[in-house]
């Protein structure tokens, strides 16, 4: 499904989907959303999600209810979600044989 305005997806195909909603609500990071709105036909920008989850906190989106630090991390860290930011040093203790 290919349409012009991305928000009349999010308006409409999603809030219309209890399996949609299940699926982004499930989703661990912005890369896993990105890849899930490609398989809906539809691309958004990490950019452009960014603006769209400031301004939308619908139930089904993993940063529903959350704070906005929470929110900043989901976003700024890309592929880790808010466990982002401990994943560099996660993979260092693990390297080193710690865990």
């Amino acid at each position: 499904m290919t349409m012009a305005d991305p928000l009349y997806f999010f308006g409409v195909t999603v809030a219309d989907s209890e399996e949609l909603q299940d699926a982004f609500r499930a989703c661990q990071s912005v890369t896993e959303i990105v890849h899930l709105l490609r398989s809906e036909g539809l691309t958004l920008s990490h950019e452009q999600l960014r603006k769209f989850a400031s301004r939308h906190d619908e139930p089904w989106w993993p940063w529903a209810g959350q704070s906005s630090d929470w929110k900043e991390a989901f976003f700024r860290t890309g592929d880790g979600g808010p466990l982002g930011l401990l994943l560099p040093l996660i993979r260092r203790v693990v390297a080193r044989g710690a865990l």
